[in-house]
């Protein structure tokens, strides 16, 4: 049977094949547009972060002890599989990558220059020292990078306004509150006598320990700097002696207070609080001093008995790993990446201006206790929170006994006589 269509019919029938074909055609480029259009979850391996620390050089120890606890950290992390970063959707690894700068500050800048634009970090952790971190965070500051200072305490580096330097640990002007306050709390403390060496944080400190004696009406008989690194400190100390102080503070590198302590004991000058810093608790010290240590204070910002949430298996693992307890810039180091990692996971992102909006918004415990970053008499970013500690030398073994609230042995005041 032949079926005779017309050319109305075949007409209408070529239309409605048209019309398919448009809204076929239609919702391919739809759906084609859709998924172009849609994010991509972007692709990373890992998460590069880097540094540059004086491996070489007069710090070199100091320094590698850093290095140990940012290794321990990254290899904590790396055992768990990374960090997890939602921005990539997964957890990734951390690679580390170190440079020596030998503590010189130019060779540190042109490192950290290199980190950004060559190695192509995501994260920056900082150096050695207060005067490399100073030069250095210029740097970062340039390429809008976050950077935290774990050893850096001079507030000189926060009180230049820059948006993207941390500091990692107390600041020199808090180290000072804490001898101050100590000497506030014992009446008959009414005599002082200050020893500084030209040592950049030394000076410093001296300068905010004297504003901090006049500030509590107490009589600062004996003040006197001298080059660090000097090899005879009799005619200073005799000098010293002859004020008859009620308390001594000498402040300068571990070696200019090794010296410093020594002659004293030869001159037989024993006030009531002999007080020293920086590299009181360090291990050195005690190694090099003995029992001519005993009933020394000093500073300290960082104790294994501090009662803080993991701190305690830190200090195990740091141990177990390297042989000995962690030193001050270990614990710095560490809380260092402890506040990275936080600042990475809360910003959900490895985007330097992410990380720094979730490190200003952070309010975490670490191993060193409670941080915040806040503005504090001009200085940013600080922790607010920030707690320095007064250390003494009992038995071989550095206690704390101030703030009291912290303490973990009675003082013996006033200093027995030397051994």
């Amino acid at each position: 049977m032949t079926i005779l269509l017309s050319k109305k019919a075949i007409t209408r029938t070529q239309a409605i094949i048209v019309i398919v074909i448009i809204l076929i055609a239609a919702i391919a480029t739809g759906v084609y547009f859709a998924l172009i259009s849609r994010p991509q979850t972007p692709t990373k391996n890992e998460i590069v972060i880097g540094c540059s620390l004086s491996l070489s050089g007069a710090n070199s120890a100091q320094a590698t002890n850093q290095l140990n606890a940012y290794k321990l950290w990254v290899d904590q992390v790396n055992e768990k599989g990374g960090l997890f970063v939602r921005e990539y959707g997964t957890r990734l690894p951390i690679r580390l990558v170190v440079y020596d700068d030998a503590g010189d500050a130019t060779t540190a800048v042109k490192l950290y220059g290199k980190l950004i634009t060559e190695d192509k970090v995501d994260v920056l952790l900082g150096p050695y020292s207060s005067a490399v971190f100073f030069a250095v965070s210029t740097v970062a500051e340039k390429y809008h990078m976050p950077i935290i200072g774990p050893t850096a305490a001079s507030n000189d580096i926060y009180t230049r306004g820059y948006n993207y330097t941390f500091i990692g640990q107390q600041t020199v002007s808090n180290w000072a509150d804490a001898v101050v306050s100590y000497i506030n709390s014992k009446s008959d403390l009414q005599k002082i006598a200050i020893a500084a060496s030209s040592f950049r944080v030394a000076m410093m400190m001296a300068s905010f320990v004297k504003e901090g004696i006049e500030g509590i009406d107490r009589e600062l008989i004996f003040y006197e700097e001298y080059p660090t690194g000097t090899q005879d400190l009799t005619a200073l100390v005799q000098k010293m002696k002859d004020n008859n102080p009620d308390a001594v503070i000498s402040l300068g590198t571990l070696a200019d207070n090794v010296l410093f302590v020594r002659t004293c004991k030869e001159l037989n000058v024993n006030p009531k609080f002999f007080y020293i810093a920086v590299g009181y608790d360090a291990p050195q010290l005690l190694d090099t001093l003995g029992e001519t240590a005993e009933g020394l204070c000093g500073m300290i910002t960082f104790h294994v008995k501090l009662p803080y949430p993991g701190l305690e298996e830190f200090v195990e693992k740091y141990k177990s790993k390297y042989g000995l307890l962690p030193p001050s810039e270990c614990a710095d180091a560490y809380a260092t990446c402890q506040i990275y990692q936080a600042a990475i996971e809360s910003a959900n992102s490895l985007n330097p201006e992410s990380i720094k909006e979730a490190l200003l918004q952070l309010d975490i415990m670490t191993i060193k206790g409670r941080f915040k970053y806040g503005e504090v008499n001009g200085a940013r970013w600080i922790n607010i929170y920030q707690v320095t500690y007064v250390g003494q030398v009992q038995n071989g073994t550095v206690e704390l006994i101030w703030p009291r609230a912290y303490a973990t042995s009675e003082e013996i005041y006033p200093k027995p006589p030397w051994r």
